[in-house]
This record gives structure tokens, C-alpha cells and sequence, in this order.
């Protein structure tokens, strides 16, 4: 139990730390037609590291 717990505190800093960083990003770029395919990729990345 004790990793599972360590575990997902590892990855919630990570997501939070992550989508910080990438709304940051949206927000110095700006530009709304970039926005679908930053969310594409950032879920996509995700989805490879949970495997």
C-alpha cells in the first residue's frame, strides 16, 4: 500500500508540475490553433508512461 501511495504522490507532482508548465506555455504562445495539438500530444505522452 505504502508504494501504491508513493507512487501517485510521484505522479500527481509530476502531472501538476506538467500541466503548470504547459499553461504557461499556452499562455506566453497565445495562439488558440496550437492549443488541440499540445493537448494531443501532452495526453498521448500520458498514455506511454502510465503502460
Amino acid at each position: 500500500a505504502q508504494d501504491n501511495n508513493d507512487t501517485l504522490a510521484y505522479w500527481l507532482s509530476n502531472s501538476s508540475t506538467l500541466l503548470l508548465l504547459l499553461q504557461h506555455t499556452l499562455k506566453a504562445s497565445g495562439t488558440a490553433n496550437m492549443t488541440p495539438q499540445r493537448r494531443r500530444s501532452s495526453a498521448s505522452l500520458f498514455g506511454r508512461m502510465s503502460q
